[in-house]
């Protein structure tokens, strides 16, 4: 991971890479959104995995032809030179603020399967740090004359959100014992980042997953049918066949005693 200061664009996110396999994209979002889980600061909707970005010319350095656009940026180039690695990004992060706030689940300790309370004021919204944005975005309204509601960016900020990319490692091989991606969570996780690798896809390549995701839903459900459906077992069967030697032995008894009271 490249780790940038950022002056133009407030809040902290990451660029990262394109790829035309779906499931690389997904994994190549999945870190950076599982960053966004464990920090209240890092902004996952504001990260770029656009190939435009990848190949955007840069004004700022005119050395040479690769420094003219982002293929010479560490990134791109580490990517590249390791036939496509899916796990390499630039972390832009602004000098001053930020303006959005992650909402985090409560930790889980998986050994006891209790939750924690946040002990950090860093990590707890009703902490005295973020009492003034909450107030500004109380009274903002979206008018272009006010000023966007935003959090001032101070180095135990800066620290938590580089220990939120090692707790997302964590997350990422499902090896955190004290993890906030848990029930169904993980699924809204899951739903999230594949949607939002869906929208960099080319709606040729989009028809071509969704008849792929039917075919695997169809193939799933005559599985759970055919498990569903009851075989008899040697057992049963002979259970069965018992009854039914009983039932008629019982019939036999009838008739012999209705022709016994006949005669």
């Amino acid at each position: 991971m490249d780790l940038h200061a950022h002056a133009g664009k407030r809040g902290c996110f990451i660029y990262g890479n394109h790829f035309e396999e779906f499931d690389y994209q997904v994994k190549s979002m999945m870190f950076p959104k599982l960053i966004s889980m464990n920090t209240m600061n890092f902004d996952f909707e504001e990260s770029n995995f656009t190939e435009k970005l990848m190949t955007k010319k840069d004004k700022n350095q005119q050395q040479t032809k690769d420094l003219k656009t982002r293929e010479g940026a560490g990134r791109v180039a580490i990517h590249k030179d390791c036939g496509n690695l899916i796990y390499s990004y630039t972390m832009e992060c602004n000098y001053a603020c930020g303006i959005k706030l992650n909402k985090l689940n409560k930790r889980l300790d998986t050994t006891t399967n209790k939750f924690i309370n946040e002990a950090d004021p860093i990590l707890d919204q009703n902490s005295k740090i973020y009492k003034q944005y909450f107030e500004d975005l109380s009274k903002y309204t979206g008018n272009n004359d006010q000023q966007i509601p935003s959090v001032k960016f101070n180095a135990s900020i800066m620290g938590d959100i580089g220990q939120a990319s090692m707790i997302a490692v964590l997350d990422l091989v499902d090896k955190n014992p004290l993890t906030r991606i848990y029930g169904t969570y993980s699924q809204q996780v899951i739903d999230d980042v594949m949607y939002r690798a869906s929208l960099l896809i080319p709606e040729e390549e989009k028809l071509k997953i969704t008849k792929m995701r039917k075919t695997v839903k169809k193939s799933k459900k005559k599985k759970i049918q055919s498990k569903s459906v009851k075989r008899p077992t040697e057992e049963n069967a002979q259970k069965t066949l018992n009854i039914d030697e009983i039932e008629l032995a019982e019939k036999l008894k009838t008739k012999k005693t209705t022709k016994k009271a006949k005669i």
